[in-house]
């Protein structure tokens, strides 16, 4: 088995940094709730500083690969709460790693490098455990293939994190092509421990040994490919290494073609033949036990006895099979031997929920978001907004047109008035049941409830946050009148005035969206008892309610079934648009993209690029809904010109008593269907304008608190007998709130809903 080298680092304090940033930007309460998990943390990093001496320790690795996993959960959260670098608002932190074969050193402010760092060498750990594994004694071969194929997946998982890196700040031993070599030879070293548990404990098993064999010699030939494209052989460990991996990708082809030899042998045995394709098979395994002496030289001790020994197996096969073949029945020996096919015995193994453990503090850690991060999701979610509300623009536009036609021509009532059919249609019974799963008027009255309480619990929201920003603003204006020109902070007015303007303009989004839910309110209240009872029955029952035909109703006429035709793939389209809007809401909701928002904020990704990235998802789904629309004006223009003959037969072919009732239960269905939708986007609405006020919230609070520490800090410098500034005072972060930019957040005025007015522009 195979060992690579770990990679080392410098030691690093992180706890003062991250615990003086905490305090600058959270305040001291903050820090002392953090105090324990980053005094954790730091101890974590001290002990895995320097792991090189620890390898011949079998107990000690798979404690310092536990060590590292604990390590990694917390760092995850310091990565995607925290910036490193230089600015006032970053941890004044730089990470040091050293190339695991040149030496060569790399230093960056990238969290991602520590990341990167740690997870190498737990690969490297699992491998070392794998190898500890495959040398007790005693049956532990398929543990150890578990430990190598886990490795493996580290490797891999390492590839997807280089993206997040630039190539100065990553050494040459975690490239794409160096953790591919360490993935394959990982592979390899899995593949080995099964093929030598079938060995020791199935020698006769000869088909699948050579299957096994073969694979092994494949992932050798990888790792093997990937380690020259890197320039391994360059160092002389990479050069050893290099070697040793050439012998045994030889070597286990040789097996391979040594064992299809033997099993050749069995079968022409068995049905008494000769041994030519058991000849070709065994001269090839010969082939390649020749090409290994080319290398010979650079082998080890114990690679150069493995050889030999492989040798010695082979000429006896030779030998053994050439004598049977002259004794039984003498057979030509192909040109070709018969191909080995190989046998994966499993993939990489996924840790990935290890690396993401709970711990002491994990919430708090979590909470610790920067205003930047928070901005650029705002951002995010307001350019995610446009795509959305142009594509319900236009699905509006679509829906008030087929609104409009069906009102026009009374239908699908019409139809139905010139049917000497009894019966309910299908796609009016399939509304109905429709208005019947939202739980018809009393499941319209609970949504309208649940709307009602979203409501208040904004409103009270919006009121609280208020309340706090004047507050504050008037402890101010007391203490400017008080010290006067002594009182030498920036006015709270000129700090908090973007804050009050989103929450005005929440607040303007919040009242017409009132207007809509107390409109939905009267439909509940007010409306028709008698048709709302209508549609509680049941198909059969709602069908005796028609009224009996007249004389004149008879079967549908071309021009009536080209309707019938064309209302039916209406509703087929309008069924469609309406899914695709409500994926498009879900996935809206559920977006929360604050992994890429932190790396964007850090400089490790390119904004415009991944925001394009981010959008992709909708962009399809507006594709979509834009063929669907066009797909619908298109009928509807197709209706237009079928009513014109429909008309004609329609005067002398009516039954008005039957017209009337489908026209009134038809009204009654869209009604129902209509403000249930309606109240549905009202919660919504109600749901994403709480998200909305909730980061204000968040900002808010962050203001208010930076403004008590500058408060504290000013009165303790008025309080001192010859007032001076404080020796350590704590930044006037407040002033950065000027900047706060007021954003129009994206709040959707769903189409056919009434919900939202049109956006200010500022």
């Amino acid at each position: 088995m195979l060992l690579l080298p770990t990679k080392q680092t410098d030691k690093i304090d992180l706890f003062t940094p991250l615990l003086r940033n905490i305090k600058d930007t959270s305040g001291a309460q903050f820090s002392e709730q953090a105090k324990p998990a980053l005094q954790k943390l730091q101890a974590l990093r001290n002990d895995l500083s320097d792991i090189a001496a620890i390898r011949n320790n079998s107990s000690a690795v798979s404690k310092v690969a536990e060590q590292i996993k604990d390590y990694l959960s917390m760092w995850n959260c310091i990565a995607r709460g925290f910036t490193f670098g230089g600015d006032k608002e970053s941890v004044n932190a730089a990470f040091t790693w050293y190339d695991a074969y040149t030496r060569e050193k790399r230093t960056c402010t990238n969290p991602m490098a520590e990341r990167i760092g740690m997870l190498y060498n737990l690969g490297i750990m699992y491998s070392q455990m794998g190898m500890d594994a495959a040398n007790l004694p005693g049956d532990k071969m398929k543990e150890a293939a578990t430990l190598f194929l886990t490795a493996a997946w580290i490797f891999e998982r390492i590839k997807l994190d280089l993206a997040n890196l630039k190539l100065s700040e990553f050494t040459g031993d975690v490239s794409e092509g160096n953790l591919g070599m360490c993935s394959f030879l990982m592979k390899a070293q899995a593949q080995v421990c099964v093929y030598e548990k079938l060995r020791a404990a199935h020698p006769d098993r000869v088909d699948l040994l050579a299957k096994l064999a073969m694979q092994a010699a494949k992932d050798y030939e990888v790792a093997c490919g990937y380690s020259k494209a890197v320039g391994l052989e360059k160092t002389p460990n990479g050069r050893n290494l290099l070697g040793i991996m050439q012998f045994k990708e030889g070597a286990y082809r040789t097996n391979a073609y040594y064992w299809s030899a033997l099993d050749q042998k069995k079968k022409c045995e068995e049905s008494v033949m000769g041994m030519g394709k058991a000849m070709a098979s065994i001269r090839k395994a010969m082939e390649h036990l020749d090409s290994l002496k080319k290398i010979e030289k650079s082998f080890p001790p114990e690679v150069m006895a493995e050889y030999k020994t492989l040798a010695d197996h082979c000429a006896e096969a030779k030998r053994v099979i050439e004598s049977l073949n002259n004794k039984l029945y003498h057979e030509s020996v192909p040109s070709r031997p018969a191909e080995v096919d190989a046998m994966p015995y499993g993939k990489p193994i996924s840790i990935e929920k290890e690396l993401d453990r709970p711990f002491e503090g994990k919430e708090v850690l979590s909470s610790k978001t920067p205003s930047g991060v928070r901005k650029l999701h705002e951002e995010y979610r307001k350019e995610v907004g446009v795509i959305i509300q142009e594509e319900f623009d236009v699905i509006r536009e679509v829906e008030e047109r087929q609104t409009q036609t069906l009102r026009k021509y009374n239908l699908p009532s019409a139809i139905h008035a010139v049917s000497n059919d009894q019966n309910i249609p299908e796609d009016m019974w399939q509304r109905i049941r429709k208005c019947k799963e939202n739980g018809g008027i009393q499941g319209l009255e609970q949504s309208v409830e649940g709307v009602e309480d979203l409501a208040k619990c904004n409103e009270d929201n919006m009121l609280n946050i208020y309340n706090q920003l004047k507050a504050e603003e008037k402890e101010d204006h007391e203490l400017k009148q008080k010290y006067g020109s002594q009182w030498t902070r920036m006015p709270s007015t000129s700090l908090n005035i973007n804050m009050i303007k989103q929450l005005e303009y929440f607040k303007e989004k919040y009242d017409a969206a009132r207007q809509t839910d107390t409109t939905v309110k009267k439909f509940v209240q007010n409306g028709s008892k008698e048709q709302f009872g209508f549609l509680e029955l049941d198909r059969d029952s709602l069908t005796n309610k028609i009224p009996k035909g007249s004389s004149g109703a008879g079967e549908l006429s071309p021009a009536a079934a080209k309707v019938v035709e064309l209302l039916g793939n209406l509703d087929v389209l309008k069924s469609s648009s309406d899914t695709t809007s409500h994926d498009m809401i879900k996935t809206f909701e559920s977006d929360n993209p604050m992994h890429e928002m932190t790396q964007i904020y850090q400089k490790i990704k390119d904004k415009t690029q991944t925001f394009e990235e981010l959008k992709e998802k909708y962009v399809a789904m507006k594709k979509s809904l834009d063929e669907n629309a066009a797909k619908r004006k298109e009928i509807l223009d197709q209706i237009d010109g079928a009513m014109v003959e429909f008309s004609k037969e329609k005067a002398t072919n009516v039954d008005n008593e039957k017209a009337e009732f489908f026209k009134n239960l038809d009204t009654t269905i869209n009604c129902l269907n209509d403000f249930y939708n309606r109240s549905q986007q009202g919660a919504h609405f109600h749901t994403q304008l709480a998200a909305y006020i909730a980061n204000l919230a968040q900002t808010v609070s962050d203001f208010v608190m930076c403004r008590n520490m500058e408060k504290e800090d000013l009165l303790a410098a008025l309080g001192a007998a010859n007032p001076q500034p404080p020796q350590n005072p704590h930044p006037a972060a407040p002033a950065s709130f000027a900047d706060y930019e007021f954003v129009e957040s994206q709040i959707f005025s769903l189409p056919h809903s009434g919900y939202m007015p049109e956006q200010k522009k500022q």
